[in-house]
């Protein structure tokens, strides 16, 4: 009789251990083909509904349940699906101990972390493949527009271009103040000027020397201001150097040009820094000293500044009209393939700086004979309005004069030593 109880317990637990390993290729099965973590652990059975089938009801007690509701991670642990639990009498105390061990304590910390992360996108090779091959479009995007930008086309809505441009701006400004911010000292630069809306500007730039003791001067931006008054500009200047935490007791210069709003020693900006930091020193602009020295000199010869009124008229009667210009390139190419020599275009004539109108007197000189050819053609064409045939022949009559013919070269040479000095 024992022996066959014996016999029937061994026949007993081996189907008991069959059905546990057909349960666990049943789940090997599952994990290989699913691909989501949350799908595999929403397909595996509880290893309980196993043994109730293949058991005599005696095998797993009744408090069982009562043990899953207590203890829902029952139904995913591997001590149930590959090495069985037949001590059903002191059940409860090994599932309290198994539930503080560190076997389980871990299993619990992954389970937590597969539910809330998403890490498909870290595991997948497609997708990590995708992600570098936009950012390298990304990158090729910027580089393009930027080169645009510097050409003067437009490409993209403008509110793309402007975005990519200020994380640009943004990236190269952040450099510049770690490099202004190594340094000990730096010097403030300011000018106050209006756009083409006639709304007031103010453009500031800092000058460091490095430890090479080579000076360097950065652009910052230029700023809309409501007036350029001293109580204005010194606020200006005040948020500037807030803003990029650059201290005022670090300013040992200050650069301005002659109006009485910046250099005045009572109530102009250079003042009122001072009295902030005193050993913020005041300078006067060296380069535009000569601008005003060139600008009363001109002004005082009376063909020197009838000359240099022309070419900024001359200069303007082409580039103000897209019909002018189009018939002037025209003139440039039939010139360009007469000489086999490539002439530049109309340089923008500047209404302030002097020394830089010698970019556009040299544009004028080199392009002298289709300038001549354009303005001729102008003045004869009986379809343009009378006014218009007559500022052409006027110009035409004047670079055709013999005064026109030497005040180019000597105002040239003049613009040049002055442009050395500044």
């Amino acid at each position: 009789m024992d022996k066959f109880v014996v016999r029937k317990k061994r026949k007993h637990e081996d189907s008991v251990d069959e059905a546990v390993g057909q349960h666990n290729e049943e789940k090997e099965s599952l994990v290989t083909e699913s691909t989501d973590s949350e799908a595999i652990i929403e397909h595996i059975e509880p290893v309980q509904s196993v043994d109730a089938e293949n058991s005599n009801a005696s095998s797993v007690p009744k408090a069982f349940r009562n043990w899953e509701k207590q203890h829902p991670w029952l139904k995913l642990n591997t001590t149930w699906v590959d090495e069985g639990f037949l001590d059903w009498k002191h059940g409860l105390r090994g599932i309290e101990k198994h539930e503080v061990s560190t076997l389980h304590i871990n299993c619990a910390e992954a389970l937590a972390n597969v539910k809330t992360a998403n890490i498909v996108p870290s595991i997948s090779s497609a997708k990590s493949k995708q992600m570098m091959n936009d950012r390298v479009a990304l990158l090729k995007i910027f580089s393009t527009l930027k080169t645009l930008v510097r050409q003067g086309h437009k490409w993209l809505h403008h509110q793309s271009q402007n975005e990519i441009l200020e994380l640009m701006a943004s990236t190269v400004l952040s450099k510049i103040m770690d490099e202004i911010r190594a340094v000990e000292y730096f010097l403030l630069s300011l000018d106050e000027t209006s756009d083409v809306s006639r709304s007031e500007q103010v453009s500031i730039c800092l000058r460091i020397v490095s430890d090479d003791l080579s000076a360097k001067k950065y652009f910052i931006g230029s700023f809309s201001t409501k007036n350029t008054s001293a109580e204005t500009l010194f606020d200006l200047v005040k948020k500037i150097l807030m803003r990029y935490d650059l201290p005022i007791s670090k300013l040992r210069g200050q650069c301005y040009d002659g109006a009485s709003n910046v250099s005045g020693k009572i109530f102009g900006l250079q003042s009122q820094i001072r009295q902030e930091e005193p050993q913020a020193l005041f300078v006067h602009c060296n380069a535009h000293n000569p601008n005003l020295v060139v600008q009363d000199s001109v002004e005082k010869i009376l063909f020197a500044r009838k000359f240099i009124r022309t070419l900024k008229n001359l200069i303007n009667f082409v580039r103000d009209s897209t019909k002018h210009i189009a018939q002037f390139k025209d003139l440039q190419i039939e010139a360009e393939k007469e000489n086999d020599s490539s002439l530049p275009s109309l340089a923008a004539y500047c209404p302030t700086r002097w020394v830089v109108r010698i970019k556009s007197l040299k544009t004028v000189k080199e392009n002298y004979a289709p300038l001549m050819q354009f303005f001729y053609d102008r003045s004869i064409d009986r379809e343009v309005d009378s006014s218009i045939s007559a500022k052409a022949s006027g110009f035409f009559n004047y670079m055709g004069s013999f005064e026109y013919s030497l005040l180019p070269v000597e105002v040239e040479v003049l613009l040049v030593i002055v442009k050395m000095m500044t």
